[in-house]
């Protein structure tokens, strides 16, 4: 037995040896003038190369979204109701001017969603010529709450009713917006909307007569 816990002894005693003398070559080796040097070198190779992927990415990313400069993206914001602000992204072609206007897909997005839910699908509308229209429903992305004089807004409330009616009102001003676009082709367009959005869709691509729903 005391064999046994002399040979346990000297192995720790070895054990912290071998760990103060690695503890001393880092130290040696942090503080090592020429190995200083080479790590600020690192480091500054290491940022200009996460720097170039970052500008590389971002590039593709842009030529992505915008068919690499071939589609203007603007985010429009509509005064409505109680001076709600509505908020929409507007995905316009080159090929959709004042003298060729072009087919237009209103996307309509699901609850707890915003606008840019549906951008792939927009940018293949836009591929194929349509100028797309997708709007931040009440309370989501950038548009505020919609009042529709159901509920009072006050301290403590919320700013405007979220229901059916003011859905509708909101879509309704957006598909307005829409038909008052020069480039747009007014006999020519397509209602879509997923989940919450679908209702909006009906409702306004049938008061409108869209082309399609």
């Amino acid at each position: 037995m005391e064999k046994k816990n002399e040979s346990r002894e000297a192995k720790r005693r070895a054990r912290a040896e071998k760990d103060r003398l690695m503890d001393e070559k880092l130290l040696a080796d942090y503080k090592d003038p020429e190995k200083r040097k080479k790590r600020r070198r690192n480091v500054r190779i290491g940022f200009c190369v996460t720097l170039a992927i970052l500008l590389v990415a971002s590039l593709i990313n842009w030529g992505v979204i915008t068919g690499w400069g071939n589609v203007s993206i603007q985010r429009i914001s509509i005064s409505g109701n109680d001076g709600a602000t509505t908020s929409a992204l507007v995905y316009r072609p080159n090929n959709a001017t004042d003298k060729t206007p072009a087919p237009t897909l209103i996307c309509f997005h699901g609850n707890a969603g915003n606008g840019r839910n549906h951008e792939s699908w927009a940018m293949e509308f836009v591929r194929r010529g349509f100028v797309v229209v997708s709007p931040d429903l009440y309370g989501s992305g950038d548009s505020l709450g919609y009042f529709d004089g159901s509920l009072a807004s006050g301290k403590g409330t919320f700013p405007g009713a979220q229901s059916e009616r003011s859905l509708m009102d909101e879509a309704d001003i957006i598909y307005q917006y829409v038909l008052s676009l020069p480039y747009v082709d007014d006999t020519n367009i397509v209602t879509a909307g997923h989940s919450m959005g679908g209702p909006a869709a009906e409702l306004l691509g049938a008061k409108y007569g869209a082309k399609a729903i």
